[in-house]
């Protein structure tokens, strides 16, 4: 965790100075620092956790985010890509997350190819007195209506740094004029509560960071329309992207340093001009400083009072947690894995009222090609309630899993069962900690989270400003855009990176007006 800022101390010499300086290892904080170092800026990346996205256990590295990246195809991704000179190794890598995926939720079960061709079948076959089919074909005239107004919204990728709030507030009214209304039922005619509810609020969930409640009916018919074109993965998923981008940077002469901790950040005549230290006397200058991560982790309360802006300050105020990823990874024998399971599975429990609130409980469950000795790895995540015990959370995973049917005969077939999150040792399926494997493996990595807030003016999709209101101050984290997910955060991360390192040819862009500031 990084230290708080404190005193307002001013800058007298640097030990180095940087163009860009990122702090904190959200995606779209390496999609800005990438693109600044490849436009020629000299950058630093201090992230405070686990940069790559994965943890290192028995040799092998464990995903902390294995959900599907399914917005690879968006135009912010390529077009961040494309200036990377990363776009043909990720579209040659591009593959099915899975043939097919197993949904289970209040008590039924469908198996849905690639693109729901089936859904009719499967759909007919669990709710023969429901059209289906009928809320189906609603949903794909929506998608044609929703999805260009996004992509229109979000194509340039550029942002203007500063905009009058009425032309801001008629820019916003205009486009969503042209979305659904807030109100709008996603799965009519079918009766508000169905099951299908369920899965949505479980998908959508777990793509982005915001909870049901907050996201808009526009920003749910994206995600799920990108959803269900596949879902489409990238091989190595979202840890493999992150690899891609930290490449690119230290390619292109950029630093990611692990190992430093910030004390202070450095302020002089209210512009940001670098960061101090913790336990050195080391400080860094820079030109830029990006918060690339959820800024009250990053700050603290007396500078937060003080110093931040007040339409970041009120933002950020509006903001809670309403469920945490738990992420748990499993190696398990062949024998313990039912035909259910085909490489992605989805478990939704019913929510009493669709769209209210996040839906504890619901899980995602990734299934690894074989490995080398024949086993699988399977990497699961739950949603838990924000300050939830996790001593055992793993085991009453398993127990839900097993009585749902969803992993059954599981437990006596898991070689090792291991949390980041919850400070116990990797064990078997009978809670020994794993031989060979369970010795100082114990871990509390912080987990990521679904976030609520008034989006109500940022089209459902935004709930912080990408501009903070300071001087060189910027954010790109998975705040700034929640409701879009990954293709949030690559907005995000390419428009700061046109404010610090603006490209041979800027182009007006709108992106700035999704965010909450005022």
């Amino acid at each position: 965790m990084v230290t708080p800022f404190g005193s307002r101390r001013e800058l007298s010499v640097a030990t180095n100075h940087y163009n860009l300086i990122v702090l904190g290892g959200d995606l779209a904080g390496l999609v800005a620092a990438a693109l600044a170092a490849n436009r020629g800026l000299r950058v630093l990346v201090i992230p405070t956790r686990p940069i790559t996205g994965t943890y290192s256990l028995g040799g092998r590295a464990m995903p902390i985010d294995p959900v599907p990246l399914v917005q690879l195809d968006s135009p912010a991704v390529r077009r961040s890509c494309e200036e990377l000179g990363l776009w043909p190794q990720i579209r040659r890598a591009l593959q099915p997350a899975a043939a097919r995926t197993h949904w289970v939720t209040d008590g039924h079960r469908l198996d849905i190819e690639l693109g729901a061709k089936n859904l009719a079948r499967e759909a007919a076959r669990e709710w023969p007195d429901v059209d289906v089919m009928a809320a189906w074909h609603r949903f794909i005239e929506q998608v044609q209506t929703v999805n260009p107004v996004f992509e229109d919204l979000l194509g340039s990728g550029e942002q203007v740094p500063t905009a009058e709030r009425f032309w801001t507030r008629r820019f916003l009214d205009r486009t969503a004029s042209r979305l659904p209304r807030a109100d709008f039922d996603l799965w009519a005619p079918v009766t508000r509560g169905h099951p299908l509810a369920s899965v949505s609020d479980a998908v959508t969930s777990a793509i982005s960071d915001l909870s049901p409640e907050s996201l808009g009916a526009g920003a749910k018919i994206r995600l799920l329309s990108q959803w269900h074109r596949g879902p489409f993965d990238r091989m190595g998923g979202l840890a493999g992207l992150r690899e891609l981008l930290i490449t690119r940077i230290r390619l292109k002469s950029g630093e990611v340093k692990s190992g430093l901790r910030v004390a202070d950040v450095l302020l002089k005549r209210g512009r940001v001009v670098g960061i101090q230290l913790l336990g050195k006397t080391d400080r860094y200058g820079c030109d830029h400083l990006v918060l690339a991560e959820d800024p009250r982790s990053l700050v603290g309360g007396a500078w937060l009072a003080e110093h931040l802006p007040r339409p970041l300050a009120r933002s950020l105020a509006g903001i809670d947690v309403t469920a945490c990823r738990f992420v748990m990874n499993l190696t398990v024998e062949p024998r313990g894995l039912g035909p259910g399971l085909d490489g992605l599975a989805v478990w939704a429990p019913r929510v009493v009222a669709p769209g209210k609130r996040p839906p504890l409980g619901a899980t995602m469950i990734r299934r690894s090609d074989p490995l080398d000795d024949g086993a699988y790895q399977l990497s699961v995540s739950t949603l838990v309630a924000p300050g939830a015990s996790l001593d055992d959370q793993a085991e009453r995973l398993l127990e839900e899993l097993e009585d749902q049917g969803v992993l059954p005969w599981l437990r006596r077939h898991i070689r090792v069962m291991h949390s980041p999150h919850d400070g116990l040792p990797a064990r078997d399926g009978h809670g020994r900690v794993a031989p060979g494997v369970g010795a100082n493996t114990a871990m509390r990595l912080p987990m990521s989270a679904l976030f609520r807030g008034d989006t109500s003016g940022a089209l459902g999709v935004g709930l912080l400003p990408a501009v903070s209101g300071a001087r060189n101050l910027h954010l790109a984290s998975r705040l700034t855009l929640p409701g879009l997910g990954v293709e949030g955060e690559f907005v995000a991360g390419l428009g700061v990176a046109s404010v610090v390192a603006p490209p041979k040819r800027p182009t007006f862009g709108r992106t700035l007006f999704l965010g909450r500031g005022r």
